[in-house]
């Protein structure tokens, strides 16, 4: 059974290309790509006419840091097995914020494949990778935890110490 995750607009970023006489639909959860956060990547396969979900047994899926030529990173790489229920998909990280390319390839149950390698081209935004990077928001915060918590065990040994 062929499984499709219709996630359009209203659930997060959609990225669509043609190929051949599939259409390839990739699925966010987000809206905003984030270096750093977890984002749930869905993996679609139909045809390109009817939008009929097309049966497909695994997915082949690279994921790609673009730093320039001999310098891209391979972030992830490997199979992806369609489940009899639920979708088709991964979570991943992408640490950095800038270009990504996402490449996905079908294929069928005797491992042969129904698409060439189609690729897509994610951006990413800095978030709170960068964030987490600034030292002085760091130790602000922690500062602030700290104060909390001493006036509030400080409030409690006392009360607790009157009759």
């Amino acid at each position: 059974m062929a499984n499709i995750a219709w996630a359009n607009g209203s659930h997060g970023q959609y990225f669509e290309k043609t190929a051949g006489e599939y259409t390839i639909g990739i699925g966010t959860d987000v809206y905003t790509l984030v270096a750093g956060d977890p984002i749930r990547f869905d993996l679609n396969l139909y045809k390109k006419e009817s939008k009929e979900p097309i049966e497909f047994s695994d997915i082949w899926v690279r994921i790609v840091e673009k730093k320039g030529g001999s310098f891209d990173r391979t972030i992830f790489a490997g199979g992806i097995h369609n489940p009899q229920f639920g979708y088709a998909g991964m979570t991943s990280i992408l640490p950095n914020q800038g270009q990504y390319e996402l490449i996905v390839r079908f294929n069928n149950k005797d491992g042969n494949p129904i698409t060439d390698e189609i690729s897509f081209l994610l951006t990413v935004d800095p978030g709170t990778v960068e964030n987490a990077k600034d030292p002085w928001r760091n130790a602000i915060i922690s500062g602030m935890i700290s104060f909390i918590s001493g006036v509030a065990i400080t409030l409690f040994l006392k009360r607790k110490k009157q009759p």
